[in-house]
């Protein structure tokens, strides 16, 4: 995988920690420390395992060549590509004009691919990381993101919040099936 970055965080989450204290029936305002940081756990491993983004943020990915056919971008759903750049042979970083490149969609992941009858530049160095790609990703504002999700969100801290010890004798798996279930298809990890 390329190299990934964040440029601009999300500015919210698509789970507020008051409506999680509101989902486990916590009304002790001492602990929603403890929830705030549950809510973060949980969006933050759901983002990662399933290679996705939940509220828009911006991403640079970089890449070591120019591929034979499209870059196929990391996190999604993939929103706007602002700029591809490279670093040319005389270690300068130069912008691929639009008009060479396009932003598409592959089962539900960004590409980027050259427009028709269009070349890839020859003097770019393809060195590691010479190629940049930047992109937003994510389903928009918290009340853009999908009810599956901030369900799947909510049941991990749940989870997480009765459970609080790494094993228990009341649960010896992993968190439940349902959040699985509930990302399924807003999952992008298993998609090529």
């Amino acid at each position: 995988m390329a190299k990934l970055t964040l440029q601009t965080a999300a500015t919210e989450w698509p789970v507020r920690t008051e409506e999680a204290a509101d989902w486990l029936r916590e009304t002790d305002s001492s602990r929603f420390e403890i929830v705030k940081d549950l809510v973060e756990s949980a969006i933050d491993t759901l983002q990662r395992e399933h290679w996705t983004q939940f509220c828009t943020a911006t991403y640079d990915e970089y890449f070591d060549a120019w591929p034979a056919d499209h870059f196929l971008l990391a996190k999604s759903p993939a929103g706007t590509v602002s700029s591809v750049k490279y670093t040319d042979n005389d270690g300068s970083e130069q912008t691929l004009a639009t008009s060479v490149w396009e932003q598409a969609d592959q089962n539900g992941r960004g590409i980027v691919r050259l427009k028709y009858n269009q070349d890839w530049p020859s003097d770019c160095r393809l060195h590691p990381d010479d190629i940049v790609i930047r992109y937003t990703a994510g389903y928009g504002t918290a009340e853009q993101v999908p009810a599956p999700i901030k369900h799947a969100i909510r049941l991990w801290v749940a989870d997480s919040y009765a459970f609080a010890e790494s094993v228990s004798p009341l649960r010896l798996g992993p968190a439940p099936r349902s959040i699985e279930a509930l990302m399924g298809n807003y999952s992008f990890r298993t998609i090529g």
